[in-house]
Formats: structure tokens, sequence, C-alpha cells
């Protein structure tokens, strides 16, 4: 298995421009295709966004994102240190 990783000990907004070159970068350098990091990106991105925003309250905080390349697959790794979400505890949109 061949990874990369970038970690940020408080990361903001203002991180997430690098965080997508590094994903675009990572994925196309482990073996994706331009769709494939075009894609990961753009999930990605929500998900860090969302961490930044409602798990950290829009304050910086430690985030880390590992791209792992193993038989073919693609796996990328979000890790964050925000409360968990409890989906239960919020009404229906």
């Amino acid at each position: 298995m061949k990874s990369l990783t970038m970690r940020y000990s408080a990361a903001s907004v203002r991180d997430l421009n690098d965080m997508r070159e590094f994903l675009e970068r990572a994925v196309i350098t482990l073996g994706g295709s331009e769709d494939d990091a075009g894609d990961l990106v753009l999930a990605v991105n929500e998900a860090v966004t969302n961490v930044i925003l409602h798990g950290y309250g829009g304050e910086p905080g430690p985030v880390a994102l590992c791209v792992e390349a193993a038989g073919g697959d693609l796996s990328v790794i979000l890790s964050d240190s925000a409360p968990h979400f409890d989906p239960t505890r919020v009404p229906p949109p």
C-alpha cells in the first residue's frame, strides 16, 4: 500500500485550496485519473468544510488527509478532533 498524508494542526477555511491541490496531486500520483481526482476533491472539500465550519464552529482545528492506494483502489481518510455529529439530535430539514 502506498499513501500520502497532509496534516494541519490548526486548519481553517483559508487552507481549503491547499488541501484541494494536495488531494488532486496525491490521487494522480497514486494512480488515479483526473476524473477520480475531481470527484474526490469535491467530496472531501465538502467534508472538510463541514468539519471546520460546524465541527470547530469556524475556528481552526486539527485536520489530516491521507490518500491510500492498494490493489487498484484509492481511499481518502479524513481525521479531525471535532465533536461527533449526531444527526438524531437535530430537526429534519
